[in-house]
């Protein structure tokens, strides 16, 4: 990805003001429960959007994993991480709407 294709996402987050924590994927677990909650600027839960996790090795360009996170309430979406093998991990989390992403930011991790 270029630099200017990173601070055009970076600007198009910072207009919609969506508030997102991500919860879940801390611990040394292969499996591990994740949730996500969505606000917008106002604080309001953010609904009608597709969450995923993406999970990649460092440096790879292919994701190895996709996990669609369902919607469990309003502006809260989970689902439960498998991590296919041991070391270190990038779990990219990906939020669409009408099938853009909106929002995306990556998390490294480590399983043992």
């Amino acid at each position: 990805k270029g630099v200017s294709s990173e601070l055009s996402q970076a600007h198009r987050e910072s207009e919609l003001g969506w508030q997102v924590e991500l919860t879940g994927l801390d611990g040394n677990e292969a499996a591990r429960t994740v949730q996500v909650r969505v606000k917008d600027r106002t604080g309001l839960p953010v609904d009608r959007i597709e969450a995923e996790l993406r999970l990649l090795r460092p440096g790879a360009a292919q994701a190895v994993l996709t996990l669609p996170l369902a919607a469990l309430d309003a502006g809260v979406y989970g689902g439960v991480l498998r991590l296919p093998a041991g070391g270190r991990w990038l779990a990219e989390l990906r939020l669409l709407r009408d099938r853009e992403v909106r929002y995306q930011m990556t998390q490294e991790l480590v399983a043992p």
